[in-house]
């Protein structure tokens, strides 16, 4: 099997993976939160991809929210600062509710990582049982999983920082696209370029 197939297999090994880790939730997700949905990570998941995606859709500003404080809005620069993911996951907030889309949107992070992870194991030299023990790894964390549900999406998608890391270690280091990465890392979640600068 060619490397570049490793992302293509794992992607699918680590929504099941993350379907395993955390059943039932497979089955009711349409209905059921993991956590209570009073909390307010939870709702704020469930709101700002809406909100990214509705405002640049209008041409508006994503962080000036009218529906907060109605009819006056409020600034929410200082309450959310990651647009990447949202952007990445605004099509599920658009075809089902937003419970389900949160819901939905852990079960594609869990993938995005898994794939992400695999093919960062071939990168580096990696065989390919090794690199679907990472997908199967990363696809069934429970802190990821546990963070998505929390509405803390951006805090578990580490595909950007997985490839980033990849390309900075690899024998053949890519210092332009490990850049890149590295941005695409800190616009998901700022911490995350924080971090890895330090790498």
């Amino acid at each position: 099997m060619n490397a570049r197939w490793a992302p293509a297999v794992a992607f699918p090994l680590g929504v099941a993976a993350s379907v395993a880790a955390t059943w039932p939730a497979a089955v009711t997700w349409r209905t059921h939160s993991l956590v209570p949905v009073g909390y307010a990570d939870v709702q704020a998941g469930m709101w700002w991809p809406r909100q990214v995606g509705d405002a640049l859709l209008q041409g508006k500003n994503p962080f000036y929210a009218e529906s907060l404080l109605w009819p006056v809005g409020q600034d929410v620069t200082r309450l959310v600062w990651n647009v990447l993911a949202e952007l990445v996951l605004f099509p599920l907030w658009q075809v089902t509710t937003p419970l389900a889309a949160l819901n939905l949107a852990a079960f594609l992070v869990s993938g995005l990582n898994a794939a992400a992870c695999a093919w960062g194991v071939r990168r580096l030299g990696g065989g390919y049982s090794a690199a679907f023990a990472a997908a199967v790894m990363a696809g069934g964390s429970h802190f990821a999983f546990t963070e998505m549900v929390n509405g803390r999406i951006e805090q578990a998608f580490w595909a950007p920082v997985a490839v980033f890391l990849a390309e900075l270690v690899a024998p053949d280091v890519r210092p332009v696209r490990a850049g890149i990465w590295l941005g695409l890392a800190a616009a998901v979640y700022w911490f995350y370029g924080y971090f890895l600068l330090l790498v």
